[in-house]
């Protein structure tokens, strides 16, 4: 999830305003949670489970659904100006939210689509694109100005739940925006 190498700060900037806008376009405030499947919908995307995907044989969904499997957490698929969304529902909530805001980020950002996997059967991943959508989607999950009203006042583990995200995603938002000291792990002992 994290990018390897820091992206410019021009490009940052303007996916933390892009998904600031996306979640205007819902009336959310910068603390409120983010519906991952109405913000592809609101962009006539189509997001559908792997698990009612038809035409996959039961032996390749037992593959890519197995318990903790990263083969497939979701892909974005168009044709004809047509979007889908396809989403690992074996995965946790958390998981799919992030996913799904990644695919959707893709989309946002204009990233063109290419295989997925190249002549010998090996995976492609554009490595600039993918950290370009790893940014936007912990933008629109876990908006920085949100992190930072909520940081010094709850606890990791309500702000994870606040935002419907993974302990790692927002780990990450804390990491990239200086905030990791402040996003406690435990609820302060009153006195």
């Amino acid at each position: 999830m994290a990018a390897k190498k820091l992206l410019p700060l021009s490009f940052r900037r303007r996916a933390e305003m892009l998904a600031t806008s996306e979640r205007d376009a819902f009336d959310l405030s910068p603390t409120c949670r983010l519906d991952p499947r109405a913000l592809a919908q609101q962009h006539g995307i189509q997001v559908v489970a792997l698990s009612s995907l038809a035409g996959v044989g039961e032996y390749e969904r037992a593959l890519l659904m197995r318990k903790n499997s990263k083969e497939l957490s979701a892909v974005l698929v168009g044709e004809e100006g047509k979007a889908v969304i396809i989403v690992n529902d074996s995965h946790t909530p958390q998981r799919q939210a992030n996913s799904i805001c990644h695919e959707v980020a893709h989309f946002l950002l204009g990233h063109a689509s290419g295989p997925i996997v190249d002549e010998g059967g090996v995976r492609v991943y554009p490595e600039r694109q993918e950290d370009e959508a790893n940014w936007l989607a912990g933008a629109l999950l876990v908006p920085v100005k949100g992190l930072r009203m909520l940081h010094a006042k709850q606890p990791r583990s309500e702000i994870e739940e606040n935002y419907g995200v993974s302990e790692e995603l927002l780990r990450w938002r804390c990491n990239m925006h200086g905030l990791s000291p402040k996003c406690r792990k435990k609820q302060p002992v009153k006195t």
